[in-house]
């Protein structure tokens, strides 16, 4: 399938250091190339190769490191 790109709603992030715990979770999953996450707009911006991930997983390090998954925007 290739590289795909999502942007999700995350509640939870009220900083920079949740930001960051975030962002952290998810690139240590493989297949993730790039996460950016915003407190500000309690989002997540992902970039995976669907081959190696999907959404499960990446919802599962969201929970994992603290936060709540709510939609992809």
């Amino acid at each position: 399938m290739g590289v795909k790109r999502e942007k999700i709603k995350v509640f939870g992030m009220t900083c920079t250091s949740c930001q960051s715990r975030v962002e952290r979770a998810v690139t240590k999953l493989t297949g993730v190339k790039n996460a950016m996450a915003s407190f500000s707009t309690q989002s997540l911006t992902v970039e995976y190769d669907t081959n190696l991930c999907n959404l499960e997983k990446i919802r599962i390090a969201i929970n994992v490191a603290g936060y709540s998954w709510y939609a992809l925007l």
